[in-house]
């Protein structure tokens, strides 16, 4: 039951249209707006495929999706990166979500060798700025949320 992940494949793209059309709030949390189309959906997938300042990653638990996480506007200077995590709306507000949660932090840091990482995350989204303050977030009033690993 522990959550993996992987690199996102092209193929994903049919889960994550899938869980938009569940939630269209994921495309907020993807900085794009509800006109967007499932085509630019799948096509934005593809292109951030080939971008080295975004990499996304898909959250298994035996072998089923439950999550997906983007790092971007990544600086491989700072070791820093704006985090995206989305949660499909089958798991908000369920313990998976806090593990998808968890365990993307602490995949961004000890596997992808993150020192910071920000969240964008609007005011009126109060759960995910309850789970980001769990996760050691913290709120610095302009609507970016940020989490730095202390070097031990």
């Amino acid at each position: 039951m522990e959550i993996e992940f992987r690199p996102w494949k092209f193929e994903d793209s049919d889960t994550l249209v899938a869980w938009i059309a569940e939630d269209p709030g994921i495309l907020e949390a993807m900085r794009m707006d509800e006109s967007t189309t499932e085509f630019a959906v799948r096509m934005f997938m593809l292109d951030a495929m080939d971008i080295p300042t975004i990499q996304f990653f898909l959250a298994e638990r035996d072998g089923e999706a439950v999550g997906a996480v983007g790092a971007t506007d990544i600086n491989h200077k700072s070791a820093s990166a704006v985090t995206h995590i989305i949660i499909p709306k089958k798991y908000q507000n369920t313990i998976t979500a806090v593990r998808v949660a968890k365990a993307a932090v602490k995949y961004a840091f000890e596997t992808l060798g993150f020192k910071t990482l920000i969240g964008v995350v609007p005011r009126e989204n109060r759960r995910a700025l309850r789970l980001d303050s769990f996760l050691g977030f913290t709120d610095t009033e302009v609507d970016v949320l940020q989490l730095t690993r202390e070097e031990t």
